[in-house]
């Protein structure tokens, strides 16, 4: 592996006062990147998966058809240690050419290819074989260097026990659901929820294998997969008591939209404690 020169500007990580004049949705919104890129179409016939080309006309060319994809992704340091998060399926459909925009001054996006956070071509992401998570250990070029400041979410900020979540404290998702937030400005939307139930096992959507979810109040968005949920400081009242919860933890990422026939949906939530658990496994590698 190539030794690795890491900025102090980069591992500043994202710390929310309660008492700042920003929101925390704004100043959480700089974690946060907007992955795109294409892939190519299939049909499964016959129990085979093929993958279709179009011909051009007059010509013998034949040439791929393909779908634009996205999500979100955010940024973690773990020490000097820096990554890319996102969720396991997202992570699957995006290459090194594929373009990941982050917030720059003025709230302006700004794009790159994602090699351009690696300075190498292959992707190595480490996949997590229990939760639908992704993580992809970064080494980015000088080009991208003066643009992470203040970008990285601490580890410490990650929730680090697999357990449930208060129904009556505020839970804060940020992404990009259709793609928006990216165009002229640079602006995450944020969708605040509640939770509506306790660590839960279910199947997941992109591969039908069983797994640990927190489910939210309301659905989640095209777009939102990967994004980033975070407890955030409320005032809770329990009876004729209120608590004051200060602290900001980030409980997991989006997995996507758990829904059947009758038209109920839940947005699922994979607990941070399966990132925690890639990142120091092998996260990386």
């Amino acid at each position: 592996m190539k030794c690795i020169i890491i900025l102090s500007i980069l591992i500043l990580p994202v710390i929310v006062y309660a008492e700042d004049e920003m929101s925390q949705a704004d100043q959480l919104s700089s974690i946060v990147a907007f992955l795109q890129g294409e892939i190519q179409k299939t049909v499964t016939k016959d129990d085979k998966e093929y993958e279709i080309f179009i011909k051009q006309k007059c010509t013998s060319d034949y040439l791929p058809l393909t779908d634009k994809i996205s999500g979100t992704g955010f940024l973690v340091a773990n020490g000097d240690l820096l990554y890319l998060v996102t969720a396991g399926h997202v992570a699957k459909g995006i290459k090194s050419k594929d373009i990941v925009t982050l917030k720059t001054t003025n709230d302006k996006p700004i794009s790159f290819e994602l090699k351009e956070f690696l300075q190498r071509d292959n992707l190595d992401w480490a996949f997590s074989e229990k939760a639908d998570v992704a993580v992809l250990r970064l080494n980015p070029s000088n080009k991208v260097q003066p643009h992470l400041g203040e970008h990285f979410l601490e580890m410490q900020m990650l929730e680090d026990k697999l357990e449930s979540v208060s129904r009556d404290e505020p839970i804060l998702t940020i992404g990009f659901p259709l793609g928006l937030g990216i165009q002229e400005y640079f602006s995450p939307i944020s969708k605040e929820s509640k939770a509506s139930s306790g660590l839960i096992v279910l199947d997941r959507f992109d591969n039908q294998k069983k797994a640990t979810f927190i489910l939210l109040d309301s659905p989640s968005v095209g777009g939102f997969s990967g994004a980033p949920v975070f407890k955030i400081p409320s005032l809770i009242s329990r009876g004729n008591k209120i608590t004051i919860s200060n602290k900001i933890v980030c409980i997991g990422l989006i997995h996507g939209t758990i829904s059947d026939e009758t038209g109920g949906k839940f947005a699922a939530v994979v607990p941070a404690y399966f990132i925690r658990e890639l990142i120091q496994g092998n996260g990386g590698r």
